[in-house]
């Protein structure tokens, strides 16, 4: 939902983007039609590799990919079609898939909260936080300031993403990331 509102915004000011499609996680079809989605989202960026590529929010209960899946991820990394590829998800279903396929967890992109701290099921496995987002979700009427340095405190060694389309919250962010990598 969220990418899909940024891509409308991103082509009202010219930006060319395609959304990938839908694919089932049914072996051989499955990595056929990721093949042709990302062939499609290759030539729609004018781009003959992305930075990374991840298997975006698998279907509850999928913590094994099937064999053709995970090797064709492979095949884009070994042929230079990206850099890098992971998993974007829950944090429990991206833990339980680095665990079961672990090729393909190099790079974790999970939500997460200082509430109910949904990533420690990735730091439950031996991994640090990567990539994390959500701090904003159920914090509302918490101050821009606690909920951003709380999310430094959670993610220390990663990227913490932050979206809003409150000019407050984007300069409150600037002043405490200035104030949170100083110390």
């Amino acid at each position: 939902m969220y990418a899909s509102k940024a891509i409308t915004k991103l082509r009202r000011h010219g930006a060319a983007f395609t959304l990938p499609d839908y694919i089932s996680l049914d072996g051989q079809r499955s990595a056929t039609a990721a093949d042709e989605s990302f062939s499609r989202t290759l030539r729609a960026l004018g781009s003959s590799y992305v930075d990374l590529l991840l298997l975006h929010e698998p279907p509850a209960g999928v913590y094994q990919l099937p064999d053709e899946l995970l090797s064709w991820f492979m095949d884009m990394k070994r042929h230079g079609k990206t850099r890098s590829i992971g998993i974007a998800a829950e944090a429990h279903t991206a833990a339980q898939l680095a665990l079961n396929s672990k090729e393909l967890a190099e790079i974790l992109l999970v939500s997460d909260s200082v509430d109910t701290k949904e990533a420690n099921a990735v730091v439950g496995i031996g991994r640090e936080l990567q990539i994390t987002y959500g701090y904003f979700r159920s914090r509302h009427n918490d101050a821009t300031s606690s909920i951003i340095e709380n999310a430094f405190s959670r993610n220390t060694h990663g990227v913490v993403l932050f979206s809003s389309t409150r000019p407050e919250h984007i300069v409150e962010l600037s002043r405490t990331a200035a104030r949170c990598t100083e110390q």
